[in-house]
């Protein structure tokens, strides 16, 4: 099983995750092209869904939970640093698009946030415009 992950994680999307929920790190290969991901994040209403093993299987593709196993971490943080993608998830609502609690962002620095990332009285609060 390692072994095939292992070679999966060199020839498909490889998107690491931070959950800021239990601090844990995992590797998601998402089976999604490029331009697919990122529509489907889009679409997300939330992302509460990953908490659960049961909601998280509506999202696309393979997790792997980095663990203590070096070699995955070594995976993570390399494509962490270097990768095309990177995603955050975290419990909090997303008050504020420059300084993000949950977000997929390209290596270019754009930073991509779900549907479901502002919600209207959080925005008003803030003074934030959704227009």
């Amino acid at each position: 099983m390692r072994a095939e992950i292992l070679r999966r994680c060199g020839v498909e999307l490889v998107v690491p995750l931070v959950d800021g929920l239990y601090c844990e790190e995992w590797l998601w290969l998402p089976d999604l092209l490029p331009e697919e991901l990122e529509a489907w994040w889009c679409a997300l209403e939330n992302v509460e869904t990953f908490w659960n093993e049961r909601s998280r299987s509506t999202w696309p593709g393979t997790f792997i939970l980095v663990g203590e196993d070096m070699q995955f971490f070594d995976l993570w943080e390399s494509a962490w640093n270097a990768g095309a993608y990177r995603v955050r998830v975290e419990f909090n609502e997303q008050s504020d698009s420059a300084s993000p609690d949950s977000y997929l962002r390209k290596a270019d620095g754009t930073v991509i946030l779900h549907k479901g990332a502002f919600h209207p009285q959080v925005a008003n609060r803030s003074g934030g415009d959704e227009s």
